[in-house]
């Protein structure tokens, strides 16, 4: 009796390494370039389109989300699936974003008065830009069956797709310079 040869452990996948080419100011807000490459043998799809952006005051850090990762699924409301693109093996993509000249949301907590408050951040404040792009070694399709368990913990399809995220940062351009920000 033979016994077939075995293929040990699957490998896990190698997400894309990634770099913020450029960021500019424009009348729009910011223009972000990325560069992402692909050093694996079989292709890399990833989350091509803005999901997320976040700031923090204190640290004056925008964080630019291409991730559902900790995105909450508002029972009753559309969900929007997020545009995918892929890397080949063994090569690159650029991705250009545009980011708004200002960011709101609702403000933390209860208001005394129970009205709905706004808290407002310029984009020119920021010192960081933080991009996350998440990523999978296989297409992004919509599986009923994970919608199901997405929903069930209200949380959207993609998130469970993402294999891994790969984080790029680079500090914001001072919007007086008028050129080149991240090299």
């Amino acid at each position: 009796m033979s016994r077939k040869a075995s293929k040990g452990t699957p490998r896990e996948p190698q997400g894309p390494r990634g770099t913020i080419r450029s960021v500019d100011h424009t009348k729009r807000g910011a223009e972000v370039t990325l560069r992402l490459r692909n050093d694996d043998t079989r292709a890399v799809h990833y989350i091509s389109s803005v999901r997320t952006i976040r700031f923090d005051p204190v640290t004056k850090r925008v964080v630019v989300g291409l991730s559902d990762e900790g995105r909450v699924v508002i029972p009753g409301a559309a969900e929007v699936h997020p545009s995918f693109n892929y890397i080949d093996p063994g090569s690159e993509a650029e991705l250009q974003i545009v980011l708004p000249p200002r960011i709101v949301k609702l403000a933390e907590g209860p208001m005394p008065d129970d009205e709905v408050r706004f808290e407002e951040h310029d984009l020119a404040d920021a010192e960081e830009i933080v991009v996350e792009v998440a990523w999978s070694d296989t297409p992004y399709y919509e599986d009923v069956r994970a919608q199901e368990r997405a929903h069930e913990r209200n949380r959207p399809g993609a998130e469970l797709w993402m294999k891994g995220k790969t984080v790029m940062a680079a500090p914001m351009p001072d919007r007086g310079g008028g050129g080149k920000g991240a090299r």
